[in-house]
């Protein structure tokens, strides 16, 4: 399913594209900047508090002033934790035995996103937007690294900016072959750890589909870096908000439907936010009512 994407500039949005092999489309895609938010937003409460800003303010080589936004993402009442369709641990083209250091499938493979002691969610992903003439465009690529502990991808969910790079590394001396959606795949030694340049925006999900599973890491790419990924306690917080404008706070992940919420930071100050997100909806059950068979010459036949 397509959603339709507002005329905006594309540096504060993710690529709705549709891409081959582990890249996926979703309505994450259609995050916009500050005009789409404004109208969104206006239906909905501002949870918003606010701090009062020092009397000195970050200030970026270009001559945005900074503000930070933190907060925390909670589960709606009545709703229960999302799972993946398939455990991503459990892999049909599995041809190897699992290491003995490594533990064995759980359902917690299955439930990337967790609920932590304070009651918030973990590896959601937590992006602002805004002006987009009023933007960071960012510092410059960064390395993210994304690790095998345990036979596991770690860590679960991860953000990174168009043009990053994503190093994989493993300790372990099992050959597990990550899917990076280039084409091909080889094996992840430690001596031959791989890397992988995100040259455009979306959603790649990484998995091992040969050999043996290794769990699944979702990365999302951006086109610019105000963005955080909720801790163990679902808490999130981004140091590098645009002052002085009003920006739309999105929380999102792949079993969890688009929540987000108006928001405004001073210069120097913090502004206090609180989320709550919902599961997607499981899919219909397939239709049980039979159709009614067509005579296929019914038409055919001039009287």
């Amino acid at each position: 399913m397509e959603t339709a994407v507002p005329a905006i500039d594309s540096r504060i949005m993710i690529a709705g594209m549709r891409v081959p092999s582990a890249w996926l489309t979703v309505p994450f895609l259609a995050l916009a900047g500050c005009s789409a938010a404004s109208d969104r937003a206006a239906a909905e409460p501002d949870p918003t508090t606010s701090e009062a800003p020092p009397e000195t303010a970050p200030v970026s080589d270009d001559g945005l002033s900074f503000g930070t936004i933190e907060g925390i993402v909670r589960l709606a009442p009545g709703t229960a934790l999302p799972r993946y369709e398939a455990n991503p641990m459990v892999s049909a083209g599995a041809s190897s035995p699992m290491p003995p250091e490594c533990p064995p499938p759980g359902d917690g493979d299955a439930q990337p996103v967790q609920v932590g002691s304070s009651g918030g969610l973990t590896n959601l992903v937590i992006v602002a937007t805004g002006d987009a003439e009023h933007w960071p465009s960012g510092s410059g690529p960064e390395t993210r690294t994304v690790r095998i502990e345990r036979c596991r991808l770690e860590p679960r969910t991860l953000v990174a900016q168009r043009g990053d790079t994503i190093h994989l590394e493993t300790e372990l001396t099992f050959p597990f072959f990550p899917d990076l959606g280039t084409g091909f795949t080889r094996a992840l030694l430690p001596t031959d750890p791989l890397d992988l340049v995100l040259d455009q925006g979306g959603v790649r999900t990484i998995e091992c589909s040969f050999a043996n599973a290794c769990g699944r890491t979702d990365v999302v790419t951006l086109y610019h870096p105000v963005f955080a990924v909720s801790d163990v306690e679902g808490r999130f917080r981004m140091t590098n908000v645009p002052a002085g404008q009003d920006v739309r706070v999105t929380a999102w992940h792949p079993l969890f439907q688009e929540v987000g919420a108006q928001a405004r930071v001073e210069a120097g100050g913090t502004t206090h936010l609180e989320l709550v997100i919902q599961p997607v909806p499981p899919p219909a059950p397939p239709s049980t009512v039979p159709e009614t068979p067509r005579d296929p010459l019914e038409g055919d036949i001039p009287e």
